[in-house]
């Protein structure tokens, strides 16, 4: 119930019907076509595991389990799994996930007699290791609060050299974590179909005394698209309306990431152009995973040629040179001649249905606008965890299809 660590695995237990190993059914004749059943789905962390699934598939896995294994210690609706509390509904539609047990965990750094002095006068060795173990903890609940990502990030960016500045900043953002503790988490919920994988991609540059430091942020969740109906305006392969001013869009957070740039940039173009296809290209990641998820596993092969995922996949960003550039009927080379390559690779991914729907969203409604700056308002992605909603409130979106 939450994006899965690098030392984690996840497994999926698919049937199709007829199959021998379901736990009544009948042989299907060798010449119907049935798609898989997805009965069980679990992930691992070294001796840890967390899943869900239908009772007779859970009761078989754990007999299993338990006659390799011995006695096993289960814990189901409400426990913790690798320091995330997962608390199911009464109604068992959904799941709170947080970390509020951890927070309370969390010391502040005491500052004494140094509470006046001067913020750029630098730490000594004793608070230069409490600000490096409170920042380590505040990187920690990044797993079910993305609200703070931007600024643990430039926390982290000082933890060689930090100033009475810094240890302050810890501190108070230790604070407000504290103030807003109930309503920080990720609350994982059954949307109604049809469903669409968007992924929302934002960039920030700042100059600094002597370099650039450009940060990338990214947002992907799954969102319930309206269908057009007989007289509606279509946008999409799945014939579905176009999102408006004034919409509150059902949707489950996936994956989420504040980072810096990995590529040197030179302008603000540059720097939105490559953090959206760095963006897409982890969407496209997770679209594949939820292909899987829904019709069982294939060969990588066999992925690669697939024309038509199970999801498709949308893309946002406020850049709009980024997005009539990609968009033009004829792709022009930018001012900075080698970023054609990158236009060119947008662009083939909106004629080739990679991106099924490409938008221009207003920056007061794009999310990762919080991911990059520290100074915007957290309430919309507080809103993204806790409600799963995300609210477009001021201009339209532009959206462009181009796969024929």
């Amino acid at each position: 119930m939450r994006p899965l660590q690098s030392d984690e695995q996840l497994f999926c237990w698919h049937e199709t019907a007829g199959s021998t190993d379901a736990p009544s059914s009948s042989r299907a004749s060798d010449t119907e076509v049935f798609a898989p059943t997805l009965r069980m789905i679990l992930s691992t962390h070294v001796d840890d595991m967390k899943g869900a699934g239908q009772p007779e598939y859970k009761k078989r896995l754990l007999l299993a389990l338990e006659k390799k294994f011995g006695q096993l210690k289960l814990k189901e609706a409400n426990f913790e799994c690798v320091g995330v509390m997962h608390e199911s509904s009464a109604d068992g539609h959904d799941v709170w996930t947080h970390q509020q047990h951890y927070v309370g965990q969390i010391k502040a750094i005491p500052i004494g007699g140094r509470t006046f002095a001067k913020d750029d006068e630098a730490a000594d060795d004793d608070m230069k290791q409490l600000y490096m173990s409170l920042v380590g903890a505040l990187a920690w609940p990044v797993l079910t609060i993305p609200a703070i990502c931007i600024y643990v990030a430039a926390l982290q960016r000082h933890t060689q050299a930090p100033t009475l500045k810094h240890v302050k900043d810890a501190n108070r953002l230790l604070e407000w974590i504290r103030k807003n503790l109930k309503q920080l988490g990720i609350r994982f919920k059954q949307l109604a179909e049809p469903l669409r994988l968007v992924c929302l991609s934002d960039s920030a540059f700042k100059a600094q005394e002597f370099e650039g430091l450009v940060m990338r942020g990214c947002v992907i969740f799954l969102a319930s698209a309206t269908p057009a109906g007989r007289s509606g305006v279509s946008t999409d392969s799945q014939g579905c309306k176009p999102w408006t001013t004034g919409t509150d869009v059902q949707v489950q957070l996936l994956d989420w990431y504040s980072k810096k740039h990995t590529r040197v940039v030179r302008s603000t173009y540059a720097a939105e152009l490559l953090s959206l296809l760095d963006a897409v290209n982890q969407g496209h990641v997770l679209k594949l995973c939820l292909h899987e998820v829904i019709c069982g596993a294939q060969p990588a092969a066999k992925l690669i040629n697939t024309k038509k995922l199970a999801i498709p996949l949308d893309a946002g960003v406020d850049a709009r040179s980024v997005f009539d550039s990609a968009t033009a009927q004829q792709v022009r080379t930018p001012a900075d001649k080698q970023l054609i390559l990158h236009v060119r690779a947008l662009r083939e991914h909106l004629d080739e249905g990679l991106i099924d729907v490409f938008y221009w969203i207003d920056t007061e409604d794009l999310l990762p606008d919080g991911m990059t700056k520290g100074s915007i308002d957290r309430k919309p992605l507080l809103a993204l965890g806790k409600d799963g909603v995300w609210s477009i409130r001021h201009d339209d979106p532009v959206y462009k299809v181009l796969k024929a």
